[in-house]
């Protein structure tokens, strides 16, 4: 039987409200200890623990943030005053070598296919059937019964740029706030999908495509490359990024 949960998004009491805390069972920077995280609730059918062989072996690294509240975005320090709660990752597509490959990090040029969307108005506080929301594939079919019913479609890597993947450069903030920081960490040949809340898009995008303010964004996307092209200053001289996943890791 499907698992059920109020609101995906809509309470932001689902994924990315800052009251629920990280599941248990997800790979937590060291400054999280093992009690602290096992204070934390974890609603029902939603932010799950990642399945057994992805906990056991290619579960990315998960990145707390350094603060709270709304991203605040610098060149040079980064993404500062995070709130990872924000945001939220499903992995659809493990890369070739999960354990080993470079995430994508400032300075590199990233390349994605993608398809954006925001939450139909009429669906918003409605139950989420959250078996079927896994199931939507917007990169493979965007015109589902289920993908329709819950999510309208405004923008694609394919409508921009036909089968040429959009590049990226990461770190010089030309895309959604949302979208800019969780591709953090991803690899080449990755897919995964991203969720965040239109205060997390750019003006420029809820203009261009009448998005609602109060509209909850989905991204699917797949990384085509990770190339180290100009690593800020603060970076230079450190290793590459490890896979790691910014915000919440979904099931």
């Amino acid at each position: 039987m499907a698992a059920a949960a109020a609101g995906l998004f809509s309470a932001a009491a689902a994924v990315i409200s800052a009251e629920v805390g990280v599941p248990a069972g997800i790979a937590q920077d060291a400054s999280q200890s093992v009690a602290q995280r096992a204070e934390v609730g974890v609603p029902a059918g939603i932010a799950q623990d990642a399945p057994q062989s992805v906990a056991q072996s290619t579960k990315p690294r998960q990145s707390q943030g350094d603060g709270r509240g709304l991203f605040k975005y610098s060149r040079w320090g980064g993404f500062q005053n995070a709130d990872p709660n924000q945001l939220a990752s499903r992995v659809t597509k493990e890369p070739p070598d999960p354990e080993g490959c470079q995430g994508a990090d400032d300075g590199d040029l990233v390349g994605i296919n993608y398809v954006a969307a925001y939450e139909v108005p009429a669906m918003k506080g409605a139950t989420v059937d959250t078996d079927i929301e896994a199931s939507i594939d917007l990169l493979e079919d965007e015109d589902t019964k289920a993908a329709v019913a819950r999510w309208n479609v405004f923008d694609s890597s394919e409508r921009r740029r036909g089968r040429t993947p959009l590049q990226i450069p990461l770190g010089d903030n030309n895309v959604d706030l949302g979208l800019e920081m969780a591709l953090h960490g991803l690899c080449r040949g990755e897919r995964r999908v991203i969720y965040f809340p239109a205060s997390m898009s750019s003006k420029s995008t809820k203009r261009a495509y009448d998005v609602p303010g109060d509209a909850n964004l989905r991204y699917d996307v797949e990384v085509t490359n990770v190339i180290t092209f100009q690593r800020p200053r603060a970076k230079q001289g450190m290793p590459p990024e490890p896979r790691r996943v910014v915000g919440r890791l979904l099931n």
